[in-house]
């Protein structure tokens, strides 16, 4: 039976937890900008930090530097990506109808060879049929008919309000990310500053907050590693594929797939199995089973090497990787896929300085030291 004192400790412990998450909570649901301006600290202050010590510039130039560095690169990137954009449009305008005609000859050319015979045998067949069996199936067929007709309406319907919310909350993500600039200006302006005051008011948990973070810096840099080695895997299966089926463009192609590939929502399918059934349909059946072959074979490779790789950089076993993306989804949807790693990311990170085993002396024996090894 616990004793009064562990059963307060409990509570405590409890009550510190249902702070933190609803501390986290406050932050994305009203403080968003905040919380970027946090991340974007943590990313450049070591950048800041190198440029004060390494060229003997003044702290706060520094600052200015490194955002500015920041600005700079986003709105490069974001210009790019728009002109990327602005010319695929263009050239789909002008290729796609070519595609699109040819696709709906050879379309026509299916239904004379395929479709309109089957069509002739099941008008035979319903003209054999007593009237009233007649009416029955034209009847379910009509029902049918409708029912497919509302979904794909339903379908547009839905996807031309999603486009049009986010085109609404484009101009607010705009102010918010001019806000967290704002806000990492002065973090990192104010960064010393605050963190001897907190370390002078808080020495225990500064502490601790500090073996927390070069953890995970050190496992984020390794798990970074390890994306990038499965993007070269992946890419140079593609490019190695491309090249055997004479595609033209083969590696900027294989190059677009593979950072395709690093959405675990879509990942090469969403281009390989668009890319094979238009080849199917328009009659180039020996590329299309090639590329969707090649579709499988980098399936394959990326489930056999995905939780190997990220276990290892993690410090994991595979199966544990692979049964937290499960209870993600399961627990979570779509969303889960990144909470479930993201969740194993940081308990690896919490195991790793023996948070848990600092949990457990303070409940048991009211003694919370800091274990540095």
């Amino acid at each position: 039976m616990l004793s009064k004192q562990i059963t307060l400790r409990l509570l405590k412990l409890a009550a510190i937890v249902s702070f933190l998450f609803l501390a986290l909570y406050g932050l994305f649901t009203y403080l968003l900008p905040l919380l970027l301006a946090g991340l974007f600290s943590l990313i450049i202050y070591p950048m800041i930090q190198w440029l004060h010590v390494r060229f003997r510039l003044p702290y706060l130039l520094s600052c200015v530097i490194c955002i500015l560095t920041l600005i700079t690169a986003g709105a490069t990137l974001i210009i790019w990506l728009g002109l990327e954009l602005i010319q695929g449009i263009t050239y789909l305008s002008k290729s796609l109808p070519f595609y699109l005609q040819q696709l709906l000859e050879h379309l026509s050319q299916v239904f004379q060879n395929w479709i309109r015979p089957f069509l002739q045998t099941w008008n035979h067949y319903m003209e054999a049929l007593p009237k009233q069996q007649n009416l029955l199936l034209e009847e379910q067929f009509a029902e049918l008919s409708t029912t497919l007709t509302g979904y794909f309406s339903a379908f547009l319907e839905e996807l031309l309000n999603r486009l049009m919310e986010g085109a609404m909350y484009l101009p607010g993500s705009v102010t918010i990310f001019m806000f967290a600039l704002l806000c990492t200006f002065f973090i990192c302006k104010d960064w010393n500053r605050a963190h001897t005051f907190l370390t002078r008011q808080f020495p225990s948990s500064m502490r601790l907050i500090t073996l927390l973070y070069f953890q995970l810096k050190g496992q984020a840099f390794l798990y970074i590693r390890a994306q990038i080695l499965l993007l070269l895997i992946t890419f140079c299966f593609i490019v190695a594929g491309l090249f055997i089926f004479q595609v033209p463009h083969a590696i900027s192609i294989a190059l677009l797939i593979a950072i395709v590939d690093l959405l675990p929502i879509l990942g090469t399918g969403a281009v390989f199995v668009p890319w094979s059934l238009y080849l199917f349909i328009s009659g180039n059946n020996g590329l299309a089973i090639g590329l969707f072959c090649l579709y499988l074979l980098i399936l394959l490779q990326r489930q056999l090497l995905e939780p190997k790789i990220v276990a290892n950089a993690l410090g994991v076993y595979p199966i544990i990787s692979i049964l937290t993306i499960y209870l993600g989804y399961q627990m979570f949807g779509l969303v889960g896929i990144w909470a479930g790693p993201l969740l194993l990311f940081v308990g690896t990170a919490c195991w790793e300085i023996r948070l848990f085993h600092m949990i457990y002396h303070y409940v048991r024996y009211n003694q919370f030291t800091i274990d540095r090894t």
